[in-house]
Formats: C-alpha cells, structure tokens, sequence
C-alpha cells in the first residue's frame, strides 16, 4: 500500500492538532478523535458507525472512546450518540 497525498482543494479541513501532542491519548484514541473531526457533519457518530469504518471491536472502540471521554474530548450519551466537545475543526469551502 502506498500513501499518496490528493490535492482535491475543492473542500478542505484544517484541524488544530493540538490533541495529537496530548501525551495521556493512546494513538488508538487519536485517531478515532481525528477521524470524527474530519467526518463532523457528515456522520451522527455511534459506536456502530465507528466499527464499521475500521476493524476495530466493541471492546477497542469502547476503551478509545472512555479514554476520550475521561480527557474531556467527547461526550457519549445514554442513547449511544457521541458528542465531540472540541470547536477545533474549520470546514474551508475554496
């Protein structure tokens, strides 16, 4: 697998990566947070929905996501919805 950078400028989002330095996150939960960032508003997040874009278990999903919730980063209700409590992401239009 190679990675290639796009250069799609159609829509772009840019993310304060002030979370990706937080030295009490797994990289587990930084990349379910960063994943979410970029998906705000194109997913209502759930833990099924998260599972489903990776191949991850309830138990890992559940663990990144306590840890997140522990730190402050998100919310998840009773009803299963996640909440993400940072207003670090921009979505440019260009």
């Amino acid at each position: 697998m190679s990675l290639r950078k796009r250069n799609d400028m159609r829509i772009k989002t840019v993310v304060d990566r002030f979370f990706l330095y937080d030295k009490r996150l797994s990289w587990k939960a930084k990349g379910m947070l960063y994943f979410m960032i970029i998906n705000t508003g194109e997913y209502s997040f759930t833990k099924k929905i998260l599972m489903a874009h990776s191949s991850c278990r309830r138990m890992s999903v559940d663990s990144g996501l306590e840890e997140l919730e522990k730190y402050g980063y998100l919310k998840v209700e009773d009803t299963g919805a996640i909440s993400l409590k940072t207003t670090s992401l921009h979505t440019l239009l260009t």
